[in-house]
């Protein structure tokens, strides 16, 4: 991983991203795309979290999740020359 790929994920998940650690690499049009974990994060509970069924703020039904439950992935590519 080159050092503009690494400080541009590193911005990307310093903003509150779950997991710093990529869980696979594949290259898209040429370029690297690196794969992450997604996991709930507390500011996220008040309308995915507990308890299930009731309704959030909008009125949809919360989904009874917790802090960090898996959620979905990310990816990222990143064009850069090396």
């Amino acid at each position: 991983m080159s050092a503009r790929a690494i400080l541009l994920i590193s911005i990307i998940f310093a903003a509150g991203s779950a997991a710093a650690d990529p869980i696979g690499m594949r290259a898209k049009g040429g370029h690297p795309e690196y794969l992450f974990l997604e996991s709930l994060m507390e500011p996220c509970l008040p309308c995915h979290g507990k308890p299930k069924g009731e309704p959030d703020m909008l009125g949809y039904a919360k989904d009874g999740l917790e802090a960090g439950d898996l959620i979905g992935l990310m990816s990222v590519t990143v064009a850069v020359d090396d």
